[in-house]
C-alpha cells in the first residue's frame, strides 16, 4: 500500500492471448514482432468475430490459436486460418477492448463514479491500434504511459524512500515528463456499442 491508499482493480485477461498466438507461429516458423502483429491486424477486416477473453479454455491451452478456432466454431461465428494472423489478432484486440468497456462499467458502478479518462500502461500502451479502439468503445479519451510501468513504479517508490522525492504528485510530475503521453481522442461509437451488445450476450452464454 502506497501513500495510505487501496488499489481497487478488475483483473481481465488481455495480452496473455496475444503472447500465446505468437509463440504458436514461432512453433509453426513465423517469427513476428508485436509492431508488425498490430500493423497487421489494423489490415484485417473489422469486426470479424469476437471472443469472451475471461472464457476458460484460454487459461492455459496447448495451442492458443487452435482453442479460439474451437471457441469461435462453438459460438457459431466466423473462423479464420490458422495462418490469417492479422485476423486473429484483430479478433483478439477487440475482445480485449469490449471486456475493458465491461469491467470499466463493473468499476463505475461499484464507486458510483464516472470516469474521464483512461490511462494505458505497459507494453499495450505501444499498440497505437489498441488504445484507438479503446478510446473509441469507451468514448473517453486515453492516454498512454510507461512501457514498463511496474519497473519504472517500484523506482520511483524506492527513490521516495530515500527522500528523492517528497510527494505523489512530485513523483507523477517526473514521470510524465520521462515518459510524454501519447493521447487517443474517441471517434465512432455505435458499430463499437453494437458490438458490446453482442459480446454481453457472448460472455452470458460462454
Amino acid at each position: 500500500m502506497a501513500f495510505g491508499k487501496v488499489l481497487l482493480k478488475k483483473n481481465i485477461t488481455a495480452m496473455w492471448i496475444v503472447q500465446e498466438c505468437k509463440k504458436q507461429w514461432e512453433r509453426m516458423g513465423f517469427q513476428y514482432t508485436y509492431s508488425q502483429l498490430a500493423d497487421m491486424a489494423g489490415k484485417a477486416e473489422k469486426f470479424y468475430a469476437i471472443v469472451d477473453t475471461e472464457f476458460e479454455g484460454f487459461y492455459h491451452p496447448e495451442n492458443m490459436i487452435l482453442m479460439i478456432q474451437r471457441y469461435l466454431r462453438k459460438t457459431s461465428q466466423n473462423i479464420p486460418d490458422d495462418k490469417d494472423v492479422g485476423q486473429i489478432v484483430r479478433i483478439i484486440y477487440e475482445s480485449i477492448v469490449l471486456q475493458s468497456v465491461r469491467a470499466l462499467q463493473m468499476l463505475e458502478d461499484t464507486t458510483n463514479q464516472k470516469v474521464d479518462v483512461l490511462y494505458v500502461v505497459g507494453g499495450a500502451s505501444r499498440i497505437e491500434i489498441l488504445n484507438q479502439f479503446l478510446s473509441d468503445a469507451m468514448q473517453i479519451p486515453v492516454l498512454t504511459g510507461p512501457a514498463e510501468a511496474s519497473a519504472v513504479g517500484n523506482a520511483m517508490l524506492q527513490a521516495y524512500g530515500t527522500g528523492q522525492f517528497s510527494s505523489e504528485e512530485e513523483i507523477r510530475k517526473n514521470v510524465r515528463n520521462s515518459f510524454p503521453p501519447e493521447k487517443y481522442e474517441p471517434r465512432s461509437k455505435e458499430e463499437w456499442a453494437i458490438q458490446y451488445r453482442k459480446y454481453k450476450k457472448l460472455c452470458a452464454v460462454c
